[in-house]
């Protein structure tokens, strides 16, 4: 039996949608002899809430080290873990490791994942996705949704200056007053791993809600702004509504919940924004904007169609968003941006074809090599100046810098090859991010 191993040593919400994913797909794993090799504390913090149902797993690095896998793993971001998968003896390799003091990163998936180390501006896709992906996982749409009447609400902590201990008080007596039959308690007296089709959860993203989805739950969770997929479940039926920015009112807040109990669904009609997740898609789980949508949702729809492209040569079709005022502003900074930096790919690209025609000359000219390659750097300068400054171009950015720091030509020509080829790929990537923000800007203002 092959032996396959896979590396998570990072926080309890990486290490918990590890464990889904690996349950979800245990026949995927049928043929192989599985070690998983996670951090203890981690594990501990786990446990304590719901004991894994998988084998394998190991907080062991000298077991690890001093065993041969035919295939392994690393789907952590934690850079400890590059240096240890580094020294894993295996035939094959997936995911970040570090080898001669080089960082490898062979596969895209695992590229993608490293862009979310840098605070990428929201999770474009579901963790369970990614990992499904870098794993080689094909995923089943989930392509129907029970539909349960609720008997018990439970409510989330939150953070104080977001929803008021005496806005929850008045949120809990309304729903009381209006739905007698409900159970009404506090996350904390949840056991989150017993069977809940029956509950709704209203609260904030967190490993114990999230737990809570997987168990049946369907949740109202309530946000600040818009962030993704970032703690979210991967199966069930599950809405979002961010406040934009504001504090939540039981005002506002009352008639969702209200429409969640009565009808299955929130009502639109509300001064939030709300987003449904969509499981049927063959791509993953997709955010759907139900109403007035956030001021980075048609950023992340642009997103999800060229990271689709980029990662698995998948066509999306998204019906684009009504956007505001506000929206569009936005967009068209960021286009502006955009448009500058492609002219600087130009001016980079045109070096690298330079110092490559100079590396296959008879005689080369070391100044002239020199000074393009000084051209190279204080352009990679300029590009990490505006990956830092905006976080709407930042992931592909980033994206792209890992992928021309994966040069093992062993010439000069070699070299420049492999990095011509890397921004000729980042030079299409934002030419299609550039046409997407254009469909975007055309169609919103053709419906003016």
């Amino acid at each position: 039996m092959k032996k396959l191993l896979i590396i998570q040593l990072d926080g309890a919400y990486f290490l918990e949608e590890t464990f889904r994913v690996l349950e979800k797909f245990h026949a995927s794993f049928k043929d192989f002899e599985l070690t998983i090799l996670v951090s203890s504390q981690t594990l501990k913090d786990l446990t304590s809430a719901a004991a894994p149902l998988i084998s394998g797993i190991t907080t062991d690095e000298s077991e690890v080290l001093n065993s041969h896998f035919d295939l392994s793993f690393n789907l952590s971001m934690d850079e400890s873990s590059w240096d240890l998968h580094g020294k894993v003896k295996s035939s094959q390799k997936y995911g970040c490791s570090v080898t001669n003091g080089q960082l490898e990163v062979p596969d895209l998936w695992s590229t993608f994942l490293l862009t979310i180390k840098a605070n990428a501006p929201f999770l474009t896709f579901h963790l369970q996705d990614i990992y499904c992906n870098i794993l080689g996982i094909r995923r089943i749409p989930n392509l129907t949704t029970k539909i349960t009447t609720i008997k018990d609400l439970v409510v989330g902590n939150f953070n104080e200056s977001f929803f008021t201990l005496d806005e929850r008080e008045t949120l809990v007596s309304a729903l009381k007053a209006s739905h007698p039959h409900l159970t009404i308690r506090n996350i904390l007296e949840v056991d989150v791993i017993s069977d809940l089709t029956h509950t709704l959860y209203i609260g904030p993203a967190t490993v114990e809600s999230l737990r809570m989805g997987e168990a049946g739950a369907i949740s109202l969770f309530l946000s600040r702004n818009f962030q993704g997929f970032n703690l979210l479940p991967n199966a069930g039926k599950h809405f979002i509504a961010s406040s934009r920015g504001e504090a939540i009112k039981t005002l506002k807040v009352l008639p969702l919940v209200t429409s969640l109990i009565s009808h299955g669904k929130p009502t639109i009609n509300s001064d939030y924004s709300i987003y449904e997740i969509d499981h049927e898609n063959l791509y993953g789980a997709y955010l759907h904007s139900l109403n007035r949508s956030d001021e980075a949702y048609p950023f992340y729809q642009s997103h999800v169609v060229l990271w689709n492209f980029l990662l698995n040569l998948f066509d999306v079709n998204l019906d684009i968003v009504q956007c505001s005022p506000e929206q569009l502003e936005r967009m068209k900074q960021n286009q502006l941006v955009l448009n500058k930096l492609i002219r600087l790919h130009d001016y980079a690209m045109s070096s690298v074809d330079l110092i490559y025609l100079e590396s296959k000359a008879e005689v080369s000219r070391a100044d002239k090599i020199d000074g393009h390659l000084k051209n190279l750097a204080d352009i990679d300068g300029v590009m990490g100046k505006i990956s830092h400054t905006h976080p709407m171009l930042r992931p592909f950015l980033d994206f792209y810098r890992i992928r021309r720091g994966q040069n093992n030509g062993s010439t000069l020509a070699e070299q420049i090859q492999h990095t011509y080829l890397t921004y000729t790929e980042e030079h299409h990537a934002l030419m299609a991010l550039n046409e997407l923000f254009s469909v975007t800007l055309r169609k919103n203002e053709a419906s003016i």
